[in-house]
């Protein structure tokens, strides 16, 4: 066997690689961000309750 061919014929160039699949397209635009929430002081009775115990009194 002579080893300075490469088997299976004559040789040459390989076949180019196929080339990576685009990445996903970015959105035009970015969504929205969450509205912001506001913690409240829980030792404090809700709003409601201090305006019905006013108006009670």
């Amino acid at each position: 066997m002579d080893r300075s061919r490469p088997p299976g014929g004559e040789g040459g160039v390989r076949e180019p690689r196929r080339p990576k699949p685009a990445p996903p397209a970015l959105p035009a635009e970015a969504p929205l961000p969450e509205p912001l929430l506001f913690a409240r002081d829980r030792t404090e009775p809700p709003p409601a309750e201090v305006t019905r115990t006013v108006a009670a009194g």
